[in-house]
C-alpha cells in the first residue's frame, strides 16, 4: 500500500471519527427500537406459526443484542471520550471494550449464520416442497436456532480468552504486552496502580503462549468460520434464490394465461416472500464481504492492516445499519407485515376515530338516500316493507378475531390431512 493511500485514509479516518459517535448513536438507537417492534409483531399468535418468521424473530433478538451493545460503547468512547489509552480511564470501561467486542462478534455471527439458515430453509421449501414439510419444519428451525447460538459460542471461546486489560507508564506501553509480561489479570488490579498510569487492552498471556497458537487459531476461525464460509454460501444461495425466482415467476405467467387465477395468487404471495427474503442476504453479503476480505487480508500481509485501522468506524457503520434496517424490508415488502404492525402499534383512538368517521358517513348518506326517495304511504305503489339497514362494517376488534385467509387455509388442510402436512408446516401459513 502506498503512503499516499494511507495518508488519505488517515485522514478520511480522523474526519469521519468527529461524526461517529452521533451517526452511530443514532442508528443504535433505531435498531434497537426496530428490531424490538420486528420481534413482537413476528412472535404475535398469529404469525409465530410460520418457519420464516420464527427464524426472523431469531434474526432480529441477534441484530437488537448487537445495537443494544455498540449504544454505550458509541457514547463513551466516540462522544464522551476517544478510543485511545487514557490515564484517567476508569478500569470498568477498559473491560466494556473487552466484553463488547466479544459480545457483538457473538450476535453478530450468530445473525450471519441465522442469514444463512433462512436462505437454505427458502430454497429447499421452494424446490423440494415434498421433503421441505420434514426438513423444514418448527421443531427443525427451533433446532437450528439453538445450535447456531451454542456453536458460535463455542467458537468464539479462543476470542473470549485472547484479551486482557494491560498497564503501563505511558500509552506506547500500554499497546504493548511487553510491559506486563510479568503480571497477570489477576495480579493487576485498580488499587495497585499508581494515579498517572495508563491503562489499555492487549494480547494475554494465553494469546502469547506457544507462539501465539490460541492467536492463531482464533483469527482463522474469525476470518474463516464466521466471514469467508457464510460469504460464499450467501453467494450461493442468492445465486439459487434468484434461479427458483425466475422459474416460480414463469410459472406464474402460465397460471395467469390458463385463468387460475387462485393459484397465480398464491404463486405471487410466496414469490414476495422469497424476493424480500433474497434482499435480506444480498444486503447482508454486500455489507459482510467487504469486512471479510479486509480482515483476512491483514492478517496475511500487514500492509493491509493499517486499511483495517482507518476503515474500522465505517465497517462498523456497515453492521451497524445491516443489523438496524431489516424492518424496512419487512414494511416495504410485506404487505401482512405492515397490516400486523398497524393493528398493534398504530394507537386504538386513531383506528376508532377512523371507524366512527366512516360510519357517520355511511349513515348521513343513507338518510339522504331515503330522503330523495321518499314516497306517500297511502300511494297503491309504495313498496311495504322497512328500509334496508345500512351496510354492516366491522370494527378493528371483531375483524381480529375472524381468522385470515392463511389461517382457515392451514385449519382445513390440517382437518383434512391433506399431503399429512401438520402444523409446523411451511405451507399456507401466517408469514411474511
Amino acid at each position: 500500500m502506498s503512503n499516499t493511500t494511507g495518508s488519505s485514509l488517515e485522514g478520511f479516518s480522523k474526519v469521519y471519527l468527529q461524526y461517529h459517535g452521533y451517526i452511530s448513536v443514532l442508528v443504535s438507537l433505531f435498531g434497537i427500537l426496530t428490531n424490538s417492534i420486528t420481534f413482537i409483531v413476528l412472535t404475535h399468535r398469529s404469525m409465530r406459526h410460520s418457519v420464516t418468521n420464527v427464524l426472523l424473530a431469531a434474526l432480529a433478538v441477534a441484530d437488537g443484542l448487537t445495537m443494544a451493545s455498540y449504544l454505550p460503547y458509541a457514547t463513551h468512547y466516540y462522544i464522551m471520550t476517544t478510543p485511545s489509552p487514557m490515564p484517567t480511564r476508569p478500569r470498568l470501561w477498559v473491560d466494556f471494550i473487552i466484553i463488547h467486542s466479544c459480545f457483538t462478534i457473538t450476535t453478530h455471527s450468530v445473525a450471519m449464520w441465522l442469514t444463512v439458515s433462512l436462505a437454505i430453509f427458502r430454497y429447499i421449501t421452494l424446490s423440494r416442497p415434498t421433503k421441505a414439510i420434514e426438513w423444514c419444519s418448527m421443531s427443525r428451525a427451533r433446532l437450528t436456532i439453538f445450535l447456531t447460538w451454542l456453536l458460535t459460542i463455542t467458537f468464539c471461546i479462543p476470542n473470549y480468552l485472547s484479551f486482557q486489560v494491560v498497564y503501563s507508564s505511558s500509552p506506547s506501553g500500554a499497546l504493548s504486552n511487553e510491559t506486563s509480561s510479568n503480571q497477570t489479570s489477576n495480579e493487576t488490579s485498580e488499587e495497585t496502580v499508581v494515579p498517572d498510569s495508563w491503562i489499555w487492552i492487549d494480547k494475554s498471556h494465553f494469546a502469547t503462549a506457544h507462539n501465539g497458537l490460541l492467536h492463531s487459531i482464533n483469527f482463522w476461525i474469525l476470518s474463516v468460520a464466521f466471514k469467508l464460509i457464510p460469504c460464499v454460501l450467501l453467494t450461493v444461495m442468492s445465486s439459487l434464490l434468484i434461479r427458483v425466482l425466475h422459474q416460480a415467476r414463469k410459472r406464474k405467467l402460465r397460471l395467469l394465461s390458463q385463468g387460475k387465477m387462485a393459484e397465480a395468487g398464491r404463486a405471487s404471495e410466496h414469490n414476495r416472500t422469497t424476493a424480500m427474503l433474497l434482499v435480506i442476504v444480498l444486503f447482508f453479503l454486500t455489507t459482510e464481504l467487504p469486512l471479510g476480505v479486509i480482515y483476512i487480508l491483514s492478517g496475511i500481509d500487514e500492509k493491509f492492516f493499517s486499511i483495517s485501522v482507518h476503515l474500522g468506524d465505517i465497517l462498523d457503520l456497515f453492521i451497524m445499519v445491516n443489523s438496524s434496517t431489516n424492518f424496512i424490508l419487512y414494511c416495504v415488502m410485506s404487505t401482512q407485515f405492515r397490516d400486523k404492525f398497524a393493528e398493534l402499534f398504530i394507537p386504538q383512538c386513531c383506528s376508532r376515530s377512523v371507524n366512527v368517521s366512516a360510519t357517520a358517513t355511511t349513515v348521513l348518506h343513507h338518510n339522504h338516500h331515503n330522503h330523495h326517495n321518499h314516497h306517500d304511504p297511502h300511494d297503491p305503489h309504495y313498496p311495504h316493507h322497512p328500509p334496508s339497514p345500512p351496510p354492516y362494517r366491522q370494527n378493528s376488534e371483531e375483524r381480529s378475531l375472524l381468522p385470515n385467509y392463511h389461517e382457515a387455509t392451514t385449519v382445513i388442510r390440517i382437518a383434512n390431512g391433506i399431503n399429512g402436512k401438520s402444523p409446523g408446516s411451511t405451507e399456507g401459513e401466517a408469514q411474511l
